[in-house]
């Protein structure tokens, strides 16, 4: 198992005292030892490396999360994924909860793996048994070829429940799904919460890509 259970290095807060006798709170990040410093950089290397390789990059990310080796230079997560790797919060955040799709989900079955975040969130919509069975079709089809995104949504909407578009003017529940996450993360937005109005503009996506997939299947039907 690659990650651990083991609670990060926490920060340690120290009272002292200024010139003035006023007494002021110092925050003293925690000091690594020689081998943790080298897993560090070692990690480090490898998200800078594999940036554009999710699979790598998400799971050397969460590491460096979960083990708090990013404390002895930041005091936190998002200073350090900003500063020190280059990368946005939000997506940062994406692919440590990609990582954990693919270790709880994916990863027991034993076959080929998503390598980057649109081939895992069409699955997201599906329960866990099913998701599985989604992935085995989708790699099945593939067979030696690459895995695409396109497959993944055509098998997914296989799984998804399907529902009428309702095109007569009626409104379906899933358009009233999409529209409601939009609101959401419009609302958001106003609010300068930019990572909230990710994950909803995200799940959105997930949502339409899918109903794309439907349509797409039922239309190929048709002719």
């Amino acid at each position: 198992m690659l990650f651990g259970r083991a609670r990060p290095m926490k920060t340690k807060i120290q009272e002292k005292t200024d010139t003035g006798g006023k007494a002021v709170t110092v925050e003293v990040l925690p000091s690594l030892t020689v081998a943790q410093r080298e897993e560090r950089d070692r990690y480090e290397q490898d998200v800078r490396r594999h940036v554009e390789s999710y699979f790598e990059a998400a799971f050397a990310l969460k590491y460096l999360h979960d083990k708090g080796l990013y404390l002895e230079e930041y005091s936190s997560w998002e200073g350090y994924v900003s500063a020190k790797l280059g990368l946005d919060r939000t997506y940062a955040h994406r692919l440590m909860k990609g990582a954990d799709y693919i270790e709880n989900v994916l990863r027991p079955l034993g076959l080929a793996l998503p390598q980057n975040e649109s081939q895992i969130r069409p699955l997201t919509v599906l329960p866990k048994e099913k998701a599985q069975k989604a992935w085995r079709e989708v790699v099945k089809k593939a067979k030696n070829s690459k895995i695409t995104t396109s497959l993944v949504v055509q098998v997914v909407a296989r799984y998804h429940p399907l529902e009428p578009s309702h095109k007569n003017g009626s409104v379906s529940s899933v358009q009233t799904e999409i529209a409601k996450l939009l609101s959401e993360a419009i609302q958001a937005v106003e609010h300068a919460d930019f990572e909230t109005a990710a994950h909803h503009v995200n799940l959105a996506q997930v949502r339409i890509d899918v109903e794309a997939g439907k349509a797409r299947r039922s239309s190929d039907t048709e002719e």
